[in-house]
């Protein structure tokens, strides 16, 4: 369940002490489970199953196997095998899927007999449109001299899914930019998370629609200014490509700052994060997707 946050840091003549701040963060952060998180967790649709089946024949290294795409498997998922005392022998790949049944390509040769018992995990919304945001870039000269490419993909990555998942309800799935991510040769993806000296794995099929991002251009410009204040415009763009949709297209989003002298300091770099953060929401909202 990952969140994400991020703070500015405002310069002026009262600020908070490290009491108030201690104070805030715990307030925001109890609101956020209380009313933000049970809401998102009442509405998951996205689920981690486990299927089990018997073995049917076997012909070589393909075994057919008695759960199919009615059950929820799909082609490329891994299967696991194990003899009859419920000990794992090895692992196939999906390579053939049928309505009852499918066909499982082993991993590797060992003896699977009339008594073994194969299980496949499945990840599977209530749609069969999954999403995942692939990849992030910075194609923007200037972005890239401001921000971290892999740094800001990581929060970008996650925002976009966020929005993506409030506005359709369909299943989205971790994205790839962010954590660390093995792909086998069979396209079969993991995600491993070390926290503690401990690994965990966990195996999800690849998304039906990859996503790519690209931050395209950022700009900023005084609109305004005299002796007491100077008002600046800030604008940035996101292109949005989505292949197996034949889906692209540029967003841009743009806000204002006022700025009293002498009294008001801020980072450009903290304004143009801010506007990043509306940016993704909005392409987020774009009904084609």
């Amino acid at each position: 369940m990952p969140l994400v946050g991020y703070f500015q840091n405002l310069e002026g003549d009262k600020r908070l002490t490290e009491e108030q701040l201690d104070s805030l963060f715990v307030d925001t952060a109890t609101k956020t489970f209380a009313d933000h998180l049970v809401k998102r967790l009442k509405g998951i649709r996205l689920g981690l199953d486990k299927i089990n089946g018997i073995i049917a024949s076997r012909d070589g290294r393909n075994v057919v196997v008695k759960f199919g795409a009615i059950q929820g498997m799909e082609k490329d998922n891994k299967v696991d095998f194990f003899d009859g005392t419920g000990k794992k022998i090895g692992r196939g790949t999906v390579a053939e899927l049928r309505k009852n049944d499918c066909t499982v390509r082993l991993d590797s040769e060992f003896t699977v007999s009339a008594d073994s018992r194969a299980t496949g995990h499945i990840c599977k919304g209530t749609s069969e449109d999954s999403y995942q945001v692939a990849s992030f870039k910075i194609s923007s000269k200037k972005a890239s001299s401001i921000f971290d490419e892999k740094k800001l993909g990581q929060q970008t990555a996650q925002w976009f899914s966020d929005f993506l998942v409030e506005r359709s309800g369909k299943a989205v799935l971790p994205s790839r930019v962010s954590g660390d991510w093995i792909t086998e040769a069979t396209g079969e993806s993991f995600a491993v998370f070390v926290k503690d000296g401990q690994a965990h794995r966990f195996e999800v099929p690849p998304a039906k629609y990859p996503i790519h991002l690209d931050l395209t251009g950022i700009s900023s410009k005084m609109m305004e200014g005299n002796n007491v204040n100077e008002i600046w415009a800030y604008k940035a763009w996101l292109k949005v490509d989505i292949p197996d949709k034949n889906f692209s297209k540029k967003f841009d989003e743009v806000s204002s700052k006022n700025v009293v002298h002498g009294i008001q300091q801020y980072a450009e770099k903290d304004e143009f994060f801010d506007l990043i953060h509306q940016l993704t929401a909005k392409a987020a909202m774009e009904e084609t997707l």
